[in-house]
């Protein structure tokens, strides 16, 4: 009889051991000082002597973005570094983080985006040409040629037309163009929530022609933050026929909606093939969860904010560029 409950003693502590691991790492990384992504790197690119020559000598006020990019042959990742005012600056790195080449931009821009039917690359106001990744206009001359503000909103390209998406207060907003960037046709659609909400990510699966919106909800009274996972078709943009309707979780013409609750709008939500990122309210912290909005892991990576970083669309890799040590890393996720 003893010997049975050792036994079951011992299998109840695995148990209990193997649920809480993963947790009680993430406790420990996030009391560090040091960032999670050091220990997850896999290489690095230090940046210092192009960065400080691009900025000159006083480069107090500045900002820094990361992308990774993909078309139907290659992968790329782009750092861009700002000046506050001034011009810009696009690095752009193979997935070894060589740097392959760099784009000076005398305006700012803040579409990252692989365009429809060409494939070229779309980052900080340059066009980069698909197959070997010459810039296609000049430093004075932002690309695409719009009139839409880009801050703060999210695209994608389906078919033979580039989308941006964004919310208006609770009024989902759709501008959808041509491949040539010619007069966009808009839509909008409303998001029935009782507080504020936030388009806060966008994922795009082009061989399922779904889009995944991932939307911001702060319930004040609660002081509790949510993320709902919307799964939508690509071609009903720019105007769903439809609300979305986050009060009930229920989406009309057979959509669905996730919520994922415990999370901080301080950042985007990051969608890959694996599961959506998203930060957790211990500062640092970040979860991936399934679309279902069931928590898959938890890890930590860092808690400044100041510090951009991306993943691969299939989750493998995140690249992060940290602003102190202006070093570029690529770190391996363990999804």
């Amino acid at each position: 009889m003893v010997k049975r409950l050792l036994i079951l003693t011992l299998l109840i502590l695995t148990c209990v051991f193997c649920l809480t691991t993963c947790d009680l790492f993430v406790a420990i990384f996030s009391m560090s000082p040091f960032p999670g992504y050091l220990a997850q790197a896999v290489a690095s690119v230090d940046m210092r002597d192009d960065i400080e020559k691009f900025l000159g000598d006083d480069y107090s006020d500045w900002e820094s973005d990361v992308y990774v990019l993909r078309n139907s042959t290659r992968e790329q990742v782009f750092l861009v570094v700002r000046r506050n005012p001034g011009p810009q600056m696009i690095f752009v790195f193979d997935t070894s983080l060589n740097l392959e080449v760099s784009q000076r931009m005398d305006t700012h821009g803040r579409i990252g985006l692989v365009e429809a039917l060409n494939g070229n690359f779309v980052v900080g106001g340059v066009q980069f040409n698909y197959a070997d990744l010459t810039p296609m206009n000049p430093p004075e001359d932002p690309y695409p040629p719009i009139s839409e503000d880009t801050w703060q909103k999210y695209t994608f390209a389906h078919g033979t037309s580039n989308y941006i998406v964004w919310n208006e207060g609770n009024q989902l907003v759709c501008a959808k163009y041509d491949s040539g960037w010619g007069p966009p046709s808009s839509g909008d659609t409303p998001i029935k929530m009782d507080g504020d909400v936030r388009l806060a990510g966008l994922g795009y699966e082009p061989d399922l022609g779904e889009v995944y919106l991932l939307v911001y909800y702060r319930d004040w009274d609660r002081d509790e933050g949510y993320l709902y996972i919307i799964r939508t078709a690509a071609g009903d943009y720019p105007s769903p026929p439809f609300t979305y309707d986050l009060v009930t979780d229920g989406l009309s013409s057979g959509r669905t909606s996730s919520r994922v609750r415990d999370v901080e709008d301080r950042r985007p939500a990051l969608y890959t093939r694996k599961g959506v990122v998203v930060e957790a309210r211990n500062r640092g912290t970040f979860r991936l969860v399934s679309l279902e909005g069931d928590v898959i892991k938890r890890f930590y990576i860092t808690s400044d904010e100041r510090t951009p970083f991306d993943f691969d669309i299939d989750g493998k890799y995140y690249y992060v560029f940290n602003p102190t040590t202006l070093r570029l890393y690529k770190a391996e996720t363990g999804f």
